[in-house]
């Protein structure tokens, strides 16, 4: 049996705006979040 888990990202634009929304699946480990935390912060 294989178990999944990971995050999936969704980019929507409404006009001139862009909306970034996530799923997580599965149980995310401390380990996959400190792998993801970089690519959400934005400058």
């Amino acid at each position: 049996m294989i178990k999944k888990h990971g995050l999936s990202i969704g980019i929507e634009r409404v006009d001139n705006e862009f909306f970034l929304s996530f799923k997580a699946v599965g149980t995310l480990t401390h380990e996959d979040y400190e792998k993801i935390k970089p690519l959400m912060e934005l400058h």
